[in-house]
């Protein structure tokens, strides 16, 4: 069964909040593959994980690190603003 993608945003997030490694893994096929190409090398959030086994342990590991305390979020950064370009003639 196909979901809708707000659907799947929203179990993503719920996943991440909860620190629920399961639930992303059964949005997968055995063979499924996950991947996040903007994160950067050597972060703790997996780029790359290939089936549906290593994407549960590979979230699990990165649910189960120890929070960095000493982390701050740059409040000085103006926030990201998504541009809607117009197409020539769909105006």
């Amino acid at each position: 069964m196909s979901s809708a993608p707000q659907e799947i945003f929203e179990r993503c997030v719920w996943a991440g909040m909860t620190g629920n490694a399961v639930a992303p893994a059964e949005m997968f096929t055995a063979d499924g593959v996950f991947e996040a190409p903007l994160v950067p090398a050597g972060r703790a959030f997996p780029g790359l994980l290939a089936g549906g086994e290593a994407i549960r342990d590979g979230m699990a590991a990165y649910y189960e690190r120890p929070v960095d305390a000493g982390r701050t979020v740059n409040v000085d950064r103006p926030p990201v603003r998504a541009a809607r370009r117009r197409r020539p003639g769909l105006e």
